[in-house]
């Protein structure tokens, strides 16, 4: 004699012990807290991501270089591993065959700064582009920049402005719509007392 299929399953399903009330509450109490470490994970991982953003956009306005054009007034912050500095481009002036430019640097330090290296970078000005052509005409841009780099004789003295000219060229003055200045400061000096 052959028992149908169902009539086993529902047999065996029978047969099998009642779950303790007790067991099931626990399972459903760590399956609920399983959920709540799932989500708890998910927002830390969010929040890790949010910090990370964040973080890098800080970081990024704290510039090693600062762009000028002949029409930017005021000053700019300059960081370094050394030691913040305050920049302008107080003139931009013909002289021979290039542009002589005049850059007032602040040392808010209590420290003097022993022949920094200036790297200036010079160019016409930045193009305007749409979303299309953006990344091959900046990148252009960019390959047509030119670039200085000239030790200073002499420190920049701590807590005070420090008058520097240096002197770009073959340069007219449409080659110079475009001024990037950075430093390399690596020789501090301290009075001693």
């Amino acid at each position: 004699m052959r028992l149908p299929i169902g009539a086993c399953v529902v047999a065996c399903v029978a047969c099998q012990p009642s779950p303790d009330p007790a067991e099931y509450q626990r399972l459903v109490a760590v399956e609920q807290r399983i959920l709540e470490l799932q989500q708890r994970v998910a927002e830390l991982e969010s929040g890790a991501a949010r910090q990370f953003i964040e973080t890098e956009v800080l970081s990024s306005k704290l510039s090693d270089s600062i762009e000028f054009s002949p029409s930017t007034s005021g000053y700019g912050s300059l960081y370094t591993p050394s030691g913040t500095f305050l920049v302008s481009l107080d003139k931009i002036e013909p002289y021979a065959d290039g542009q002589k430019l005049t850059f007032r640097i602040g040392n808010p330090q209590a420290v003097a700064y022993g022949h920094p290296t200036l790297k200036i970078k010079w160019g016409r000005r930045r193009p305007t582009v749409t979303a299309g052509d953006a990344s091959q005409l900046f990148e252009d841009w960019r390959a047509s920049l030119r670039s200085k780099d000239q030790v200073l004789s002499s420190d920049l003295r701590a807590g005070a402005w420090n008058t520097i000219t240096t002197t770009v060229s073959p340069a007219t003055g449409e080659d110079v719509g475009h001024v990037e200045f950075a430093m390399d400061v690596s020789n501090v000096s301290m009075l001693k007392r």
